[in-house]
């Protein structure tokens, strides 16, 4: 027989970050692990039937999952429709959150198609001091590494038209990616015992540029956004 816990090495740590999450943010323990636990258990409970099935899962919801077959009991359709039912965006959201970027764009576009050099650069400049500046101090208030709080301020002027994407992200992904967290880290940050955690451990570092460069860019994103409209409409 294959000993998965030797495979993993590590499952002991895992089980016990899944516990420690489950306590700590109830919430979050709910979605990340018990929901998942509970799909994950019900699709192998209907695959395998009289037969085996080889399946593979991520390490944390091995326990849940083990615990949940071993029971026997199948999810009932009630649990099924919640599991597989995803949430209708608001209609208002979708507007607004493409409807910014769509007129500033369009100022942009009317600017250059009346051949309004000068206004154009203007306007550019705007955006993009605006947006660099804000989006680059949020990652240093974070006290992110230099070169994330550079991806910062060059990703929000063009994230800032782009829904789907942010600068936090690219700039938390370079501050992973330069100071990377360890196992340590993300248990030490699970305990939630210190908010200074969020500046002295790896995990909450990532997470804190993360935050305030979105946090920086979308304020910069509509300051210079409203400055634009305003000097335009005098």
């Amino acid at each position: 027989d294959i000993d998965v816990e030797e495979l993993l090495g590590d499952g002991d740590l895992i089980t016990q970050l899944m516990e420690e999450l489950r306590a700590s943010a109830p919430g979050a323990g709910e979605v990340l692990v018990d929901e998942r636990d509970d799909y994950l258990a019900g699709s192998i409970e209907d695959l395998r039937g009289e037969k085996k099935v080889l399946a593979v899962i991520g390490a944390g919801h091995i326990d849940g999952v083990k615990k949940r077959l071993h029971t026997n009991q199948k999810l009932s359709q009630e649990r099924w429709d919640e599991l597989l039912s995803v949430p209708s965006p608001n209609p208002v959201w979708k507007v607004l959150k493409w409807g910014f970027p769509i007129i500033i764009l369009g100022l942009f576009g009317f600017l250059l198609m009346q051949g309004n050099y000068e206004e154009l650069l203007a306007v550019a400049y705007t955006w993009l001091a605006l947006n660099a500046a804000l989006a680059a101090l949020g990652a240093l208030l974070a006290r992110g590494h230099p070169l994330a709080i550079l991806t910062a301020a060059l990703a929000s002027p063009i994230t800032s038209l782009n829904p789907t994407l942010a600068a936090g992200w690219f700039a938390g992904a370079v501050q992973m990616k330069i100071a990377k967290p360890t196992s340590k880290d993300l248990q030490d940050f699970l305990k939630l015992d210190s908010f200074g955690l969020f500046w002295s451990n790896r995990v909450g570092r990532v997470l804190l540029v993360t935050a305030f460069a979105n946090l920086g860019s979308s304020i910069g994103a509509y300051l210079a956004g409203t400055a634009i409209i305003g000097t335009l409409l005098v």
